[in-house]
């Protein structure tokens, strides 16, 4: 079980002309997709009218944390491009909370992804709605909080901060052959 081994992930665009299929574009190494020795979730997606990509979702999981990433391909160009490719989703289960070694507050997060048509461009923008809870801005991994003392006596260490309510909403136009956010979009992302 190898936690950051990925399979190189190629694609080629085929198109079937009278009884003969004709290779269009095509690229050998086109991402590297897919984690813990295996595979991305594989979906063809479409962008638009008669325009499609492929999605690509990785999985990486490890003893105390867990995360999701999205990669889009496309043909483009005579080629084919990675388009897009972003965390989607992220915990720190096993590895948060008070019995913790840092003290982490527990937190747990993803983005759904969507495709919405826009009146005029051949490509849909890409739509990433985001939920769930992420660390507070003040958290402090450099140190772990030290014990109390008060009159000889042992006190608990005062509670670790908690997670804070995470929620966005990130619109992405197709440009120049790739994915960029729109202005005044909001593109945060979790810290892990």
């Amino acid at each position: 079980n190898c936690l950051m081994c990925r399979p190189v992930i190629g694609m080629a665009v085929f198109t079937r002309r009278m009884n003969t299929w004709l290779l269009e574009d095509a690229n050998d190494a086109v991402d590297l997709a897919g984690g813990n020795g295996k595979a991305p979730a594989v979906k063809l997606v479409t962008l638009g009218t008669d325009l499609h990509g492929v999605r690509l979702e990785s999985h990486t999981q490890a003893d105390d944390f867990a995360g999701s990433r999205l990669s889009i391909l496309i043909p483009w160009q005579e080629d084919v491009v990675r388009v897009f490719s972003e965390d989607i989703a992220y915990t720190n289960r096993d590895a948060c909370g008070p019995e913790s070694p840092l003290r982490d507050p527990c937190y747990s997060w993803q983005r759904a992804d969507s495709f919405t048509a826009v009146p005029g461009q051949d490509y849909d923008d890409l739509v990433l709605t985001g939920s769930g809870t992420q660390p507070p801005p003040d958290l402090d991994k450099a140190q772990a909080p030290p014990l109390h003392h008060a009159r000889g006596k042992q006190q608990q260490p005062p509670m670790p901060p908690t997670a804070i309510p995470y929620t966005s909403v990130e619109r992405l136009r197709f440009k120049d052959g790739k994915y960029v956010p729109l202005p005044d979009t909001d593109t945060s992302v979790p810290a892990h």
